[in-house]
């Protein structure tokens, strides 16, 4: 097993070209429309009168502040094993843990999946990646031994990954923020660990591999491509699908 960890990796394991980085920017014209969905989402003045005797000594961005501060370590504190025992969601109500949550959704939804919003550039940020997966592929059938190419990056470039390949369950389509929650949930697409597996199936060199995708260890198909049998793909039949992809 070798491992390579250089910069030269990023171009295609965290690619984000100008224009994506432009839109997904704090300036970009979509963020008004999010910043007024988290207005109606988010209210903080019960939540901040349950913690301060006096609640007017913070302004309203003080306030969102705080709540979205408090959010963010509460949700973190699951992943601290020595932190088991405590817990900070009992500050929240329930309605209020889920607008946050659909304001954080709805961000990851428009930055990095197939939201109508972004007209396709970001799922195409991981078109690099996914050539480097069908090349990966191709040399690893090609040498005719049992091998593995593994990938290590962030959730965002998974998300697009997904999102362009057209695993299902991850490229919904809703223009409506009230309604992005019901089509795309980062929760489920990519949770701590997430991961896509292709896992390929030959009885001779000179077979063609069958092959099925596992989305977070369950069987999953894409969207638009029918498999030959239950979860399973001709590599020649999904390589041409992913290759139609990359040509758009």
């Amino acid at each position: 097993m070798s491992r390579r960890a250089y910069r030269q990796y990023m171009d295609y394991i965290a690619y984000t070209s100008p224009e994506a980085e432009a839109f997904c920017s704090d300036t970009a014209a979509w963020r008004a429309g999010l910043r007024q969905f988290e207005r109606e989402h988010v209210r903080p003045a019960r939540f901040i009168g349950a913690l301060l005797a006096d609640p007017s000594r913070l302004t309203d961005a003080e306030a969102r502040s705080l709540m979205d501060g408090l959010y963010w370590i509460a949700i973190d504190m699951q992943n601290c094993p020595h932190l088991r025992d405590v817990s900070f969601f009992d500050l929240f109500t329930y309605d209020e843990l889920f607008g946050l949550w659909q304001v954080v959704n709805a961000r990851m939804y428009v930055c990095n999946a197939c939201a109508p919003a972004n007209k396709g550039l970001m799922p195409r940020q991981a078109v690099h990646l996914l050539r480097n997966i069908v090349e990966s592929a191709d040399r690893a059938l090609a040498s005719g031994r049992p091998c593995a190419d593994l990938r290590f990056g962030h959730d965002t470039h998974l998300i697009r990954l997904l999102a362009l390949m057209g695993v299902e369950g991850c490229d919904g389509r809703e223009a409506d923020p009230e309604k992005f929650h019901l089509a795309w949930q980062d929760y489920r697409v990519s949770p701590m660990a997430a991961n896509l597996q292709l896992v390929f199936f030959r009885r001779a060199a000179d077979d063609d591999a069958l092959v099925k995708l596992l989305h977070n260890e369950r069987e999953v198909l894409l969207t638009g491509l029918a498999p030959v049998s239950g979860p399973y793909y001709r590599w020649t039949d999904l390589r041409s699908c992913l290759l139609r992809l990359l040509s758009r």
